[in-house]
């Protein structure tokens, strides 16, 4: 979760998001020549965004952090981030309309899932933070399964974590973390508080599932500098069947993502969200924030089989690893989007009567009236993307 930690950022995002409001009363807007970079595989479709204090079943609907798909059934799950702090942990079931229709991409909410602990009762108040969601699909006839990253609470020595819970929010599993994402109490070890798990993607044939890390852990940073690069992030693969963690790669996010001089000190970017093209290639997305220049957001492909396994390394050192090559794919800027907010959660979804496939992301708004919940789809229109795997 990307939070504006205080009052005066705050402040100062109200001017722009003051312009951006206005913006978005245009709720669907076609990718226009101008769009995305000539190079980008990715079209803007449509968007929409929630009325401020959307509501259902007695919940704030916000804080969306996850987005899964479920093909057969047509339906949407949209996890929260809400640590209890307006309802239980939960996960939105929801329908969108025909994306080539012309409409604005506003969700039809069908339930709300509540989330529970290993006794059966919703989890209690800060002992999660969901983030990341992936639907693993049901064999011989079983139904659908729930795939989910807790990012914890370092600070309260909350761990991160990995469950599996079934369609009516039953804790079925908890998937053990290698020791060094799961570390605590020691200084300048282990996940940082508020960048641990971020992302979570299935592989086309269901048998692993890839969670990554929003930012380096402490050890693998190197310097505790403000001015430091934001150091690699660990990519790992776990066996669905056994549990177990089984690979993992390290990612490099952006250094600068606007730029070496920014009047407010380096903003870093951090891995908000994943997904898997095929076995080899996950879609990473890239997300910082500035006070001078809002969100950055950037999708790059990242080639998981070209890197180094550093699964059994405790610290990441330089020289000691190859990180997994990337290409950027989009830069949001350029996407077409009259506003660009905290993007958080991304799925394949449905193909396109072209047989193109489509991408759909969301935004988190923090629960934040400043800041707003979108939903945008892409096409991808390049040959190299625009058929399943």
């Amino acid at each position: 979760m990307l939070r504006l930690a205080t009052p005066l950022a705050r402040r100062r995002l109200l001017i722009g998001t003051a312009a951006a409001t206005a913006a978005l009363a245009v709720p669907v807007l076609r990718a226009r020549e101008r769009g995305a970079a000539p190079s980008s595989p990715l079209k803007l479709l449509a968007h929409g965004s929630l009325p401020s204090g959307t509501a259902f079943k007695g919940t704030r609907v916000g804080g969306l952090s996850g987005l899964a798909y479920d093909e057969p059934n047509k339906l949407w799950y949209a996890l929260s981030d809400d640590r209890g702090r307006h309802a239980p942990a939960r996960c939105y079931v929801l329908r969108l309309p025909p994306f080539d229709a012309g409409q604005p991409l506003l969700p039809e909410w069908e339930d709300v899932i509540t989330l529970r602990d290993p006794d059966g009762h919703p989890f209690a108040r800060q002992q999660i933070d969901p983030e990341a969601l992936a639907l693993r699909p049901g064999t011989d006839g079983s139904p659908p399964t729930l795939l989910w990253a807790s990012e914890g609470n370092i600070r309260t020595r909350v761990a991160p974590a990995l469950y599996e819970s079934a369609l009516d929010g039953r804790l079925l599993r908890a998937l053990p973390l290698p020791a060094h994402l799961r570390e605590m109490g020691r200084v300048r070890r282990g996940p940082r508080n508020n960048e641990a798990l971020e992302g979570l993607a299935l592989t086309p044939d269901g048998r692993h599932a890839w969670a990554a890390m929003e930012s380096a852990l402490a050890q693998d940073r190197g310097t505790t500098s403000p001015a430091a690069p934001p150091g690699p992030c660990r990519i790992t693969r776990f066996d669905l069947t056994t549990g177990q963690a089984d690979r993992q790669v390290a990612y490099l996010p952006e250094p600068e993502p606007f730029g070496p001089a920014m009047p407010h000190g380096v903003a870093d970017s951090g891995v908000s969200e994943i997904l898997l093209r095929n076995e080899r290639h996950a879609w990473v997305l890239e997300r910082a924030w500035s006070l001078a220049t809002g969100v950055s957001v950037r999708l790059y492909e990242a080639d998981l089989d070209a890197a180094s396994d550093t699964l059994d390394l405790d610290t990441l050192r330089p020289g000691g690893f190859r990180p997994a090559p990337k290409r950027l794919l989009l830069d949001f800027r350029a996407s077409g989007l009259p506003h660009i907010d905290n993007f958080e959660a991304m799925a394949w979804g449905p193909p396109l009567p072209n047989g193109h496939r489509t991408l759909v992301l969301c935004t988190d708004d923090n629960f934040n009236p400043l800041q707003v919940t979108q939903f945008v789809v892409f096409e991808v229109t390049s040959p190299g993307f625009g058929t399943s795997p």
